[in-house]
This record gives C-alpha cells, sequence and structure tokens, in this order.
C-alpha cells in the first residue's frame, strides 16, 4: 500500500497527500484543503478531487464578540458570495460548540477527554448519528494502515468505532493542508458531508490556535530568560 504519494501540483508545492486508493473501501470522496490569506482575514478553502471548487470556509476567531454565534462559517463554491451551508459557533474556550446546518438546525458538537492526552470531539450528525473525532497518527481507513509521519491525523467514528472519515496533514506544503477522504457508503447525503467538513475545521482551526499560542508563549519566555541573562 502507498498512503503517501510524493506529488507536486500546479502552484510547484512539493506534498505528500493520502491516496484514497490507499483504502480497501469500494466508494470513497476525496476534497484538498488549502488555505488562503488576505490582509488580517482567515480564509480556506476545498476543491474536489479535480481542482474544481467544492467549499470556502471563513473563520471569526479575530471578533470574539461573536464567537458564540460565528466560529466557522462554510460556504459553497469558492467565496462568501456562495450560500452559507454549514455553521459552528463557540463558548469563549473553544470547547463546546453549536453546529448549525443549511436549513439553521442546531446539533450539540463538544470537546470531551476519556482519560486520553488529546481531547475528542462528539457531535450529532444530521441524520442523528452521535459521530467522533478523534486527533490519530493512524490516518488511513484500513485496521493496519500506515501511520502519519508528520502529525497527528483526524478520524471520524462511529459508536461501533467504524472509520467513515479521515483528514491527514501534507507534508512541506506551501498552501495545501491537508486531504479529507470521506466514505461515501456512510456520508451518503449533501447535508452529511457538509456537517463532517464543518466540524473537522472547526477542529482543525482550534488545534492551529493553540499551536500558534504556544508558540508565541514560547517565544515570549525565551525573550524574557534572554533580557535576563543580558541584565544580569
Amino acid at each position: 500500500m502507498h498512503l503517501f504519494d510524493k506529488e507536486k501540483n500546479e502552484s510547484n508545492e512539493s506534498i505528500y497527500s493520502v491516496e484514497s486508493n490507499g483504502t480497501q473501501l469500494t466508494n470513497t470522496k476525496e476534497f484538498h484543503f488549502y488555505t488562503k490569506y488576505k490582509a488580517t482575514k482567515n480564509h480556506k478553502y476545498i476543491l474536489n478531487a479535480d481542482k474544481s471548487p467544492a467549499y470556502f470556509s471563513e473563520y471569526h476567531y479575530f471578533r470574539p464578540s461573536n464567537l458564540k454565534e460565528r466560529f466557522v462559517s462554510l460556504y459553497k463554491g469558492d467565496s462568501t458570495d456562495g450560500p452559507l451551508v454549514g455553521q459552528v459557533g463557540s463558548n469563549t474556550w473553544m470547547t463546546k460548540f453549536h453546529y448549525r446546518d443549511a436549513n439553521g438546525t442546531e446539533h450539540p458538537f463538544e470537546q470531551i477527554h476519556k482519560l486520553k492526552l488529546s481531547p475528542l470531539y462528539q457531535w450529532t450528525a444530521p441524520n442523528g448519528q452521535t459521530l467522533l473525532w478523534k486527533s490519530t497518527r493512524q490516518v488511513d481507513m484500513e485496521e493496519n494502515g500506515k501511520k502519519s509521519k508528520l502529525r497527528r491525523g483526524l478520524k471520524l467514528v462511529d459508536e461501533h468505532d467504524q472509520v467513515l472519515a479521515i483528514f491527514v496533514h501534507c507534508k512541506f506544503a506551501k498552501r495545501k493542508i491537508g486531504k479529507f477522504i470521506l466514505d461515501t457508503n456512510s456520508i451518503n447525503s449533501v447535508e452529511m458531508e457538509q456537517a463532517v467538513l464543518t466540524t473537522a475545521l472547526t477542529i482543525l482551526e482550534v488545534c492551529m490556535i493553540a499551536a500558534n499560542n504556544a508558540a508565541a508563549a514560547s517565544s515570549s519566555a525565551s525573550s524574557s530568560a534572554a533580557v535576563a541573562v543580558a541584565t544580569a
């Protein structure tokens, strides 16, 4: 099995990405996930397997007064001009969320811990299923799939621990963040697809914010230590 396949995209980005044909699933759907920064806005976009626009995501972390209503917004197409198909609001600590689908119906979504260092994210899908996003190095859908050598990926499981979707980060990419692979036998409606993507985007953003905050704190501590040594 060749889970990671080195390739070059149109922007000459050297990456490693998940191959859906490396799984034993009969029906899968892929999405490529890219970042797009413009001024102070944080946007990301999702492309279909043929690189045509699928969804566009907007993040509202820098407007904390609106965080409860809007943390992550997902639009159909390649900009915020498309229809809003999913939105997540968050509490101040980004541990409890509420997911609203395209019809405005809210679904529970929260961070939980089960004696693990990495948090789990439990949510109720539009079809009523209780699903769980897990942070994991086991990024393939197979039981003995290859493990990520770069960072932890995500996998979505149902109450029977069956994997329904995965996300894996790219290596050495300038703008490409990673790839989603969905099991279309289980994620078999547009509503489910949008819910899976919106909840995953929320978790990825929370992880990125936490990593940035940790890096900033470490840098500040190092600077303070250097000043203390210089003035000693």
